[in-house]
Parts: structure tokens; sequence; C-alpha cells
């Protein structure tokens, strides 16, 4: 039986994915397999949309980056603070391309992504509409390109930005501080929670930890639920710090300059001193920021360690230790209160002898405390008792007025101020000069006792450590001794 000619003119089917690959060439549907199955892949072959002028010089630690991502769209990783140096690529690579590489897996993903200002987070928002709305994305990757239908809501809102899929899926974008989503998202992206300029702010250090408790532990409603803080360290109270000494949180951190003695097991290099990405920032440029930086910002930003080697401020090679001071010291203590029972700030008590012979300060006893209003004032006045009535008694308090005047009437016998430590008083750095001076100059000796390596560990941390108080406490003495000295000079008094 002849086969009927068949006709020439066939109906055009409607595209569909497989339609869509099989318009693709061999090496094209090699490509786009690759990337749905390789976030490297993935970001090489999707660099241009989102930096058409920008090369990407790729570095090991980019595969680093990709690995430690893709184990978290494995379910291997669920927590996870990641320190690197700025310039690393790590905002565009944690989040902009690894959110959009697993939109194309699974449209259904919701994410919560988060900087200390919403303009970072909707920069980043920005960069993966361009990613998922174009040709590329829609053509390779997307199992069903009806998902990248993107439903833009209200662009003026003050505090996020948000955009769905079809799938269920969205991305909203925020600010540490600023307004929380009632809805439970399947990945938290923090992105460098805290400005550096704000490290050395107590107030804004506390935010960013309540922040994370009262808003961000409580989105954790999803069962895939995960969290990426990506930052580089500014503090040891810093949210990297906060989240890591409670424990239960992965950790990957690469400095700029390789430190065998921190090294992380991933990092790939092996001389000391060795630059994380040497063809992008090179020596000359990395020694341009750690100038630039001064020790604090490149030991933290650069190298991970917000206390730079050796100390911060105080130096552990200016400090020499002794047996005993000399009788002839006039001394006082100084207190730093904190009324804060079982936890939080301490009570420090640091008793100075300085020398007028010699001109040398003596670090004679510190004792130190979680104690409530109380407790601080019995402490307070066990102390005066062991220290005598020439001991001076000075108190940088926060305590208010009604306490500090009932303590002056339980200390009536000795010479008891306080002072309440006030922007007009300076800051806590600006306190501790004159005493930091002395130190710098070899002129401050510790007498030895248990007390010793916590305190120097403090001084040292300065200003960057989890506590402070007992710098506060020493600055309050010893401007208590260069106070009372500067008085009797202006009396005539001769030393």
């Amino acid at each position: 039986m002849p086969i009927a000619p068949r006709s020439t003119v066939e109906p055009v089917p409607p595209l569909t994915y497989a339609g869509a690959i099989q318009e693709l060439s061999r090496a094209d549907q090699w490509q786009a397999s690759l990337a749905r199955d390789s976030l490297r892949d993935f970001i090489k072959q999707n660099w241009t949309i989102v930096e058409p002028i920008k090369k990407l010089i790729w570095n090991w630690h980019h595969y680093v980056f990709c690995d430690v991502l893709e184990q978290i769209t494995a379910g291997k990783i669920r927590r996870i603070v990641i320190n690197v140096p700025p310039g690393s690529s790590k905002s565009l690579f944690a989040s902009v391309f690894w959110p959009a590489w697993e939109w194309a897996k699974d449209p259904s993903l919701r994410y919560l992504t988060a900087s200390y200002t919403d303009a970072n987070t909707i920069r980043d928002n920005r960069n993966v509409r361009f990613i998922v709305t174009s040709d590329n994305y829609k053509k390779y990757y997307w199992a069903n390109p009806t998902h990248v239908d993107l439903v833009a809501l209200d662009a003026a809102q003050s505090a996020k930005i948000r955009f769905d899929t079809t799938a269920k899926g969205w991305r909203i974008a925020t600010s540490v501080g600023g307004i929380g989503t009632g809805e439970h998202p399947d990945r938290i992206i923090i992105d460098d929670p805290l400005k550096a300029k704000d490290a050395d702010s107590d107030v804004e250090l506390a935010a960013c930890q309540t922040w994370f408790d009262g808003t961000i532990s409580t989105r954790g409603a999803s069962e895939r639920i995960a969290i990426v803080v990506i930052m580089q360290r500014l503090h040891r109270r810093d949210l990297s710090g906060y989240l890591l000494g409670k424990g239960g949180w992965d950790h990957l951190m690469l400095p700029m300059r390789f430190d065998p003695k921190r090294a992380d097991p991933r990092d790939m290099r092996t001389q000391p001193g060795e630059l994380l990405w040497p063809e992008l920032w090179t020596e000359a440029k990395v020694r341009q920021e750690e100038i630039d930086l001064n020790q604090f910002g490149a030991s933290g930003q650069l190298q991970q360690d917000p206390v730079p080697a050796g100390g911060g401020l105080f130096k552990r090679e200016w400090f020499t230790f002794v047996d005993q001071s000399p009788a002839r010291c006039r001394r006082c203590r100084g207190w730093d209160t904190a009324d804060t029972p079982g936890g939080g700030n301490w009570t420090v008590g640091t008793r100075l002898g300085y020398d007028d012979e010699m001109g040398d300060t003596y670090i004679e006893h510190n004792i130190r405390g979680q104690w409530g209003p109380g407790e601080v004032s019995t402490n307070i006045k066990m102390a005066a008792e062991m220290d005598g009535v020439a001991c001076l008694i000075r108190e940088g308090s926060g305590s208010g007025k009604a306490t500090t005047e009932a303590r002056g009437k339980m200390l009536a016998r000795y010479d008891y101020a306080a002072a309440p430590e006030t922007t007009k008083t300076g800051n806590k750095i600006q306190r501790a000069s004159p005493f930091r001076a002395q130190c710098e100059l070899g002129k401050v000796k510790i007498v030895r006792g248990p007390w010793n390596e916590m305190y120097i560990d403090v001084l040292c941390s300065f200003p960057v450590g989890v506590v402070d108080d007992d710098v506060d406490s020493t600055s309050n003495a010893y401007n208590g001794l260069v106070g009372d000295m500067e008085a009797m000079d202006g009396l005539g008094v001769t030393w």
C-alpha cells in the first residue's frame, strides 16, 4: 500500500522546556546541565548579567564558597558563620547567585535577606531579578519556565522589598533592626549586619544581638531552614562572635593573609602571610588597606581577628611584674559597677598605687563579680575596709544618683566620689588615654596575683574585647589619682 505523502506544512508546537532544550546545541545543552548541577558553573555562565563590565577573576576561595553553599542546598549545613575580608565576592556569591541557582531547582524556596542597611539587600534583590528574568535563565535552567513570572510588590516600602514566584516562593529584603516578616523563610541570609563605624558602640552591638534573638531566631519554623551569616569581623561581641560563642554553628574563616595558627581546614594556602586573592588584592593594595584601616581595622576586617596580635590599645610587653609595691604609694581603687546579678557585664574594682618619688604606677589588686545592687555596695565596703581609709574610692557609675548617694553615706569614713560616665567625660578610649600613655612609657607595673591573667587579657583586647570593665575601673582609679595630684599642684603643693 503506497505511503501517503507527508504534508509540507506542519503545525508549530507550543514551546516547552523540552522544546527549548532541543533548540540548544549539543554544547549548550551540556553547559546548561553543568550549571544546573554546579553553582560554580552557574556563576561563570551568568556573571555578565550582574557584572557586564567587571571581569570575573576566579580564585580558589570561590570554590570554597561554592562548596559550602552547595552543602547548605544539600541539607548538610544548617547554620554557618562565614568570615572573609571585604572585596572577596561574598555578597554576589551568597546573596545573589546562590539563591538564583537554588530557585532553578526549586522555585518554592523562600528567602529573607538582611544587612545593616536595606539598600544593600535591595541591591541584591535587584541583581537576583536580573538573573531570573533573563532569557538565558528561562531557556537553560528552569524545569518549568512559567515559574519565572515574578510579581514585584510595592517598591516604595521603606523597610523591605519583596517579590514572589508563581510557585509560592518569595524573597524579602530588610535591614538589621528593620521590620521582620511574619512568614517563615527557608533561607535567612544576613550579609554585613554591622557597619564598621558602629563596632565601638555597645548600644549598636547589643542591638544587633537583640534583633537576631528577637526576630531571626523565631523565623525557623520551616523544616528546611538554613541561616547564613556572612561578614567581616569587627569586634569580639559582633554578631559572629555572639553566635559562635553560643555554639551549634559551622564556621568558615578566610583571612586576607594566611595565618597557620588559625587556619581553616578548607584554606588552601600553606605559607604564612600568603594573600587570599593576590591576582586582585595585590601586596601593594593590601599594605595600603592595612595602613588605612589601622591595627584594629586591619586585624578585624582583613585578618578576621578583632584583637590584633600582641594586644589592642594596650600591649602585653608594656607591663612588668613585681612582688609588691612601695609602701609610700598613694592609692585609689576605681570601680566600674554593673548591677547585673548572674550575667552580663561585670562589676570590677581595681586598686592602683602611685609612687611619687619614681613616677611609677602599680596595679595592686583587682576584684570582680556579677552582683546585684546590694551585693555591689557590700563588696565596695569590704574592699574599702581592706584598703584602709587612706585609699581613695572613685566610681564611674551608671547606677544613678540615689544609689551613689547611698554609697557615699555608707562610706562616710572614706574619700569616696562618683562621677557618671557620660559624653562630657569622654568615651572609654579617651578616659583610658592618660593611663595608657604611662603604660606605653613602661611606667606601669603589675603586682603578681591570681587575677593577673584575666585582667591583662581584658586590657589587651580593649576596645574590641568581650568586656571592658577592668579598663573602666582602672581609668577611674588612675584619673582619681591624677586628678588629686593636679588639684594639689593648683594649691602650690609639690610632690
